[in-house]
């Protein structure tokens, strides 16, 4: 699906523009200001470079043909379960798209939600949103988030108020008042090395100044507990390097469960973290194909031996640009799509 390019958004601004700051507050937005201008004009990258992949212009165009870098934060095919995307901001999406489709969203409050995460980040940053009467609005545009419209929920993240990063903290702020318990699991890569942890959630909010506005902005504690107290807690979150860690978890303590998965491709490889120059550290950031595919089929493997497929209600693939190389992208597709049995037509 290829959506309409963003407007660039302007946001008055009278004080001294400090590229630090701005970046710290806008994060994979570019922002700029005019001389002599009270305004920030805030868009996506119209750059390819942006991205470090050297060959993503070509591997992007042979997958998804026809993208222009501004359109890549939103670009997005649906299937049956959820949804193929670039960026993980569109789990937001494909959750709404959920909602929208339950009889009865009353009966929700007796299930538990459980989402496993494939990622090599834990993905709970702060979006571009303010609280006001317990509803979140976009900062950029004051604009309604409605988990319940998926089609508003695209316009948010198209303005870039829901970015990389940014999808988990408000759709869990909403969630709470949906669902019985909510469990995220994150299954990190097996090089980490990640022993099982149990830590309690709590979305919370703070005063911030955000340029020229006073507002709410969402915030998470987090406080690591053991597992036995794990059984008292209404927002889970469950951290392991382990696959096999899911038989303990997910049969063993839960019943009535609403089953998601979001899988980023850069779980099985991440060759840049905004740190590093990943073309000269020494650790696999640029594994061969041979060893992609094994980790991805043993991964796949593994998980559902633990879940069945009937039990996963929403589905949801990344290609994650710039951190997992594109020239892997179609063929971890193909992998991905037969293992867990998902029609995707991207083309």
């Amino acid at each position: 699906m290829n959506l309409s390019v963003n407007p660039m958004y302007k946001l008055y601004y009278n004080k001294s523009f400090k590229r630090q700051d701005i970046d710290n507050y806008f994060k994979n937005l570019i922002v700029t200001k005019a001389k002599e201008d009270s305004y920030l004009y805030i868009s996506w990258p119209s750059n390819y470079d942006y991205y470090v992949d050297p060959k993503l212009h070509y591997y992007i165009n042979a997958v998804f043909p026809s993208i222009l870098p501004t359109q890549i934060p939103y670009y997005f095919f649906q299937h049956s379960k959820g949804v193929l995307a670039l960026n993980d901001s569109l789990s937001l999406y494909s959750w709404a798209l959920w909602l929208e489709s339950q009889s009865n969203v009353a009966l929700l409050k007796n299930r538990t939600l459980i989402i496993i995460n494939f990622d090599d980040y834990l993905e709970l940053l702060s979006p571009l949103a303010y609280i006001h009467n317990k509803n979140l609005y976009n900062i950029l545009d004051n604009s309604l988030i409605d988990f319940f419209k998926s089609d508003k929920i695209l316009d948010t993240i198209g303005s870039g108020a829901i970015s990389q990063g940014t999808a988990y903290l408000p759709f869990l702020y909403k969630a709470q008042a949906i669902f019985k318990r909510i469990v995220i699991i994150h299954i990190m890569p097996e090089y980490k090395n990640i022993s099982l942890k149990y830590a309690k959630l709590s979305i919370t909010s703070y005063r911030d100044n955000f340029l020229d506005q006073q507002i709410e902005r969402l915030s998470l504690k987090k406080q690591l507990i053991n597992i036995t107290q794990s059984d008292t807690v209404n927002l889970l979150e469950i951290t392991t390097s382990c696959i096999n860690d899911l038989s303990n978890i997910i049969f063993s303590n839960f019943n009535d469960l609403a089953v998601f998965l979001d899988i980023d491709f850069s779980y099985f490889a991440n060759r840049y973290r905004q740190d590093s120059n990943w073309k000269i550290l020494a650790r696999g950031h640029d594994p061969s194909w041979f060893e992609i595919q094994m980790t991805i089929k043993r991964s796949m493997a593994l998980l559902k031996q633990h879940v069945s497929l009937e039990r996963l209600e929403n589905i949801n693939f990344f290609t994650s640009p710039g951190y997992y190389p594109s020239e892997y992208w179609e063929n971890t597709l193909e992998l991905l799509r037969n293992s867990l049995n998902i029609n995707i037509n991207y083309r």
